[in-house]
């Protein structure tokens, strides 16, 4: 899996919403949460902020080649 913590599993969300997700770059408003997780006990929250230019999100770079295919699970 070339992603790190892919199931956003890796903090411990049980007891209420964890800021962030261990092994992403977050910005703005983003958790860990144990409300409605697909697979797993566990998901990522991100919303807001509304304004022009907001927004939330998390991101991992890791390498890749030209052609390289990936598949999503």
């Amino acid at each position: 899996n070339l992603l790190t913590n892919g199931g956003f599993e890796a903090n411990d969300a049980s007891a209420g919403d964890v800021g962030g997700a261990t092994g992403w770059s977050s910005f703005n408003f983003t958790f860990t949460t144990a409300a409605a997780a697909n697979n797993g006990t566990q998901s990522f929250k991100t919303y807001g902020p509304w304004e022009q230019f907001g927004g939330s999100g998390a991101v991992q770079t890791f390498a890749a080649s030209p052609g390289q295919v990936f598949t999503g699970e």
